[in-house]
């Protein structure tokens, strides 16, 4: 039993055939090599211009945003400048229409104490 045989089961191995080799010739493998490399860079360049372009059309979406949001800024910090005061929240616009009210109230009391001022001086100095 010092020499192996084959199990009964096991299929035979098939022999090479002599025309064909399961690994193509040395020059064969290197045209693989460089076929590979070449394909493998050229994809590569590829997907490097489409990354470039992709960051390019990002920050071109983001400097658009940034435009639109400059306008509107500038728009509505031109319309403030053009109202005069320009009033945040209501209960700064009540306080203001108070305050208006109470303008227009002293220069009304003003109007009528010079007109009664005015008259008083009349008579006295005829």
């Amino acid at each position: 039993m010092s020499e192996e045989t084959p199990l009964p089961n096991s299929p035979p191995i098939p022999l090479p055939k002599k025309g064909c080799s399961p690994r193509p010739e040395t020059s064969g493998t290197q045209l693989n090599l460089r076929t590979n490399r070449e394909m493998a860079s050229s994809a590569f360049k590829l997907s490097r211009e489409q990354e470039r372009i992709y960051i390019t059309k990002r920050q071109a979406g983001f400097g658009k945003q940034e435009a639109i949001k400059a306008k509107e800024h500038l728009h509505t910090a031109q319309k403030k400048s053009l109202c005069g005061r320009h009033v945040e929240d209501q209960k700064q616009q009540k306080i203001m229409k108070r305050m208006e009210r109470e303008e227009e109230a002293k220069k009304h009391l003003e109007k009528i104490a010079a007109a009664i001022h005015s008259t008083e001086e009349a008579p006295a100095a005829a």
